[in-house]
């Protein structure tokens, strides 16, 4: 199978011209030449909702002001109440983009994503308050997240008690390592260990630092009477070391430590100490990582440092430390008074979870030994059950999930007959670039595809089948003809369901003057007929992150959804004969943001079904996950994949 699929995008005037043939033999060759945004055949202001106007604060709690009960422990942790309206990032929570007014002292979003300080106080794009209200601003953006969950671990009550069982009195999980084990007095956590070593306790589950952002808060209490030689100390840190290795040194992926001997606070990231501060008094410190690649430390309620760390693996929050003298009778060491740890999920457009292929297999429940598919589009019905359509030889297959196995598919027809195929002049020579969409009002499947003629025209269809049908029932004519548009061909669409309920469709055209461009589509009555609402700019686009232009060959197969107040554009490139996946945003289908500071958000893996490429990706969010099936190349055949990543909830922002 040819690694170049034929019906792809070439962006930029100064690039080679390529026959987009090998799939759709008969389109002239062409170059994109990216429109400017034209009048739009519907007004713009149809598609779009207004986003409230408040920007995003930080959620991180006020410490100084917490409230405490009659022992002094915090009864929130510091944080603001776990409530779900608690910091919501804007006053949308529809999940509809929406358009904003202001962006960075101008009157235009584009203002938000040109990468320059447009109004001259310091904050660029993004970071600046009139852009902050942007859905689109909120995707990878690591304070930009919904609280999953939080426990707060508190100490009093627990005098003689091994701090295994003060937990697990709290229902809280809890492994002590080391060697004397830590204890409690007076309602504080004393840690043991001596001068070769350190005691302490693992807590919590296992947290993905790619997907999730954890805050560990506690109240550090400094060392009595610590002169210069002790080394009574307390930590907390996020850490991937087992409990052996734990009981010798911590290199922790971040950590706070209190030092009874200096009387310092240390910031220490991948091991090195990044800045030390003071500390005489009881203070409440926060460590919090975030899955966008970024670490901080807050003081009382105020961020002192935000640094870079490398947001990969499974962590877990460690409470440790050492005294020489750990026992009742002695002055008391570094202590911890309460600790608690929150866990909130962004939007992380590269923080995938293991890739799987799918298995496909026949409708007679028997593994079906595809190896030429391509083009997946997943979907969901209205019972939650998953679907894939792809396209193989000439025609489109359709597969449901087996038992609702999120890998598994059976497809409803044999394998050597598809559940749709042309039969009208306009899609006799070839159908592909299957989009499946399910149309909850008439409880139907819906599939777009590209149909071409016996003349080289592409246009696209529609059909329909019902819930449990086999095959699909195609429309009596096109759903987007070139004629109507004055256009020459048209070609791989995506299509998303807005929340207000009409459709939206992203799909390349071929121009009259040989030009390719991305155009966006409306449809109010799902999917029958469609209007024109904008063209996309996606070389500007792409250009806003400094990427070498230059580089990118092709730009294929648009894959759109809605979330979190954005729509996301993910779509295929390739640089040379690879190919991988990048993704934009926008909050109006006009100005679009590159996702992963412009960089893949899928590439290649190392070995297995994809080790030299990925592309035709097919994206999903449903509640706190995002899927993404797409075809993965090993330089011999063509096979399915999927993966997936936790996200902050569909319209949910802090």
């Amino acid at each position: 199978m040819s690694g170049a699929k034929g019906r792809s995008m070439v962006i930029g005037t100064r690039w080679a011209t390529r026959k987009m043939g090998s799939r759709h033999a008969g389109v002239a060759p062409a170059m994109i030449a990216l429109a400017t945004i034209a009048p739009a055949k519907i007004a713009l202001a149809t598609i779009v909702l207004a986003l409230g106007a408040s920007a995003c604060g930080d959620d991180f709690g006020d410490f100084s002001s917490e409230a405490t009960d009659d022992a002094g422990t915090a009864t929130n942790g510091g944080f603001e109440d776990a409530n779900e309206d608690a910091g919501l990032r804007a006053g949308n929570s529809s999940d509809a983009p929406g358009v904003v007014t202001q962006g960075e002292g101008t009157d235009s979003a584009r203002a938000c994503y040109d990468n320059l300080d447009n109004n001259g106080d310091g904050a660029l794009d993004c970071q600046d308050s009139s852009c902050k209200a942007l859905g689109s601003c909120c995707v990878g953006d690591g304070d930009c997240c919904t609280l999953a969950s939080q426990i707060a671990i508190t100490f009093s009550g627990c005098e003689g008690m091994s701090l295994t069982d003060c937990l697990a009195n709290q229902t809280i999980s809890a492994s002590e390592f080391g060697d004397p084990l830590p204890f409690v007095r007076d309602g504080l956590l004393s840690l043991g260990g001596d001068a070769t070593g350190q005691t302490g306790a693992i807590i919590s589950d296992g947290l993905n630092l790619k997907e999730q952002r954890i805050a560990v808060q506690a109240t550090f209490v400094p060392a009595e009477n610590c002169g210069t030689g002790c080394l009574e100390s307390a930590g907390v840190s996020l850490s991937t070391q087992d409990t052996t290795e734990l009981e010798t040194r911590i290199r922790a992926v971040a950590q706070l430590l209190l030092s009874g001997s200096r009387q310092e606070m240390t910031f220490s990231v991948a091991g090195s100490v990044v800045m030390r501060w003071p500390v005489t008094e009881t203070e409440n410190w926060q460590l919090v990582a975030r899955p966008s690649g970024e670490v901080s430390a807050f003081r009382d309620g105020n961020e002192v440092i935000r640094v870079p760390f490398e947001a990969t693996g499974v962590a877990r929050v460690v409470l440790h430390g050492h005294s020489r003298t750990p026992t009742p009778g002695t002055p008391p060491g570094a202590r911890l008074r309460q600790v608690t740890v929150q866990t909130s999920l962004c939007d992380i457009p590269g923080g995938w979870a293991e890739r799987e292929e799918l298995a496909l297999l026949t409708n007679q429940n028997m593994p079906a030994a595809i190896e030429d598919a391509e083009s997946p589009s997943l979907a969901y019905d209205g019972t939650g059950r998953a679907a894939v359509a792809f396209e193989r030889a000439n025609g489109i297959w359709l597969a449901r999930s087996r038992d609702g196995s999120p890998i598994e598919f059976q497809t409803t027809t044999d394998v050597d007959a598809p559940a749709l195929s042309g039969s009208a002049p306009w899609n006799e020579r070839k159908i592909s670039d299957p989009e499946l969409v399910w149309d909850e009002e008439n409880n139907q499947w819906v599939v777009f595809y590209v149909g071409e003629s016996n003349a080289g025209e592409r246009s696209i269809g529609r059909a329909v089948a019902a819930a449990s049908a086999a095959t699909f029932v195609d429309d009596d004519a096109p759903a987007l003809a070139p004629a109507d548009y004055q256009v020459s061909s048209f070609g791989s669409p995506g299509v998303t369901i807005h929340p207000s309920g009409f459709w939206v469709m992203v799909a390349s055209v071929m121009t009259n003057e040989g030009n390719i461009e991305l155009r966006a589509f409306q449809s109010t009555d799902r999917g029958v007929t469609w209007g024109e609402v904008t063209r996309i700019d996606l070389e500007s686009a792409l250009a806003l992150e400094s990427i070498n232009l230059a580089e990118i060959d092709e730009v294929d197969d648009p894959s759109l959804m809605v979330r979190g107040g954005a729509y996301q554009l993910y779509y295929s490139l390739r640089r040379g004969t690879r190919w991988s996946i990048g993704a934009l945003a926008s909050d109006e289908l006009v100005f679009w943001r590159p996702l992963n500071s412009g960089d893949p958000v899928l590439e290649a893996s190392s070995s297995g079904f994809d080790r030299l490429g990925v592309r035709s990706p097919s994206v999903v969010g449903r509640d706190s996950t995002v899927e993404l099936v797409y075809e993965g190349l090993d330089g011999v055949r063509g096979l399915l994949g999927r993966t997936a990543r936790q996200s902050a909830p569909a319209g949910r922002f802090l």
